[in-house]
């Protein structure tokens, strides 16, 4: 199996004898954006103890951290709803989910894209911070739209899946009775309820609207358990 290869391959060729802990992250990108974001938090006192090491994808991730505990690792949130977070986590107390949709998330607020800037590229933007925040936000409202439905859209087709779409329908005894079809067509038609995933979707609307959503404050929390566990283990 493929996360046994590269499970492997941290061992031997990372950790070796030096008896460190692996920081799994997704990919390539990932590792060099933490690898800069531990440096500039923690110095280079961080690769005394660990070693970070891209796993391939999330899935990957997960299967390496049920079978090494001492290791940790971070995804991407993407579009797991907050049950599946706290089931995952659950199963893997080793486990960080980004509160942010993914990485490339902490590429779009104004003020900290200004402060990643080095001093000449600031001096390079006519009208500085201001000019900037206004060209990022220019369309926000309707990407903060598109954003939140996607997020509300793409979960469907899995909770689809759950449901027996579509092979529960083409079972070739469920095929002989009416009734049987009417009844998993209604199951699946009451499941995209539009009036629900219409609530759902405003819901989830607001609290992105402001400012300082809950997902962004709490990455700014400095004393996160992630933080925490990599400067104390």
């Amino acid at each position: 199996m493929g996360w046994q290869k590269r499970r492997r391959e941290i061992k031997e060729e990372l950790i070796g004898q030096t008896g460190k802990q692996a920081l799994l992250v997704e990919g390539a990108d990932d590792e060099f954006f933490f690898r800069i974001f531990l440096d500039r938090k923690f110095g280079k006192i961080w690769e005394n103890t660990w070693v970070l090491a891209s796993a391939g994808n999330k899935k990957t991730v997960t299967e390496m951290l049920a079978q090494e505990p001492d290791w940790l690792g971070i995804v991407d949130r993407d579009e797991w709803r907050e049950e599946v977070i706290d089931e995952k986590q659950a199963e893997l107390n080793n486990l960080f989910v980004l509160p942010r949709f993914c990485i490339e998330s902490y590429a779009i607020e104004p003020i900290e894209l200004w402060q990643a800037l080095p001093e000449k590229k600031r001096q390079k933007i006519a009208g500085g911070l201001d000019a900037l925040e206004s060209e990022v936000l220019e369309n926000k409202d309707q990407w903060l739209r598109h954003g939140v439905l996607w997020s509300v859209i793409n979960p469907l087709w899995s909770g689809l899946r759950s449901l027996g779409f579509k092979e529960k329908l083409l079972d070739f005894t469920a095929a002989q009775n009416d009734d049987i079809i009417k009844n998993i067509l209604q199951e699946w038609h009451s499941y995209l309820d539009p009036d629900a995933i219409l609530k759902e979707f405003d819901e989830k609307l607001r609290p992105v609207r402001l400012e300082i959503s809950p997902f962004y404050a709490a990455s700014l929390n400095s004393s996160s358990p992630f933080s925490n566990h990599l400067l104390y283990s």
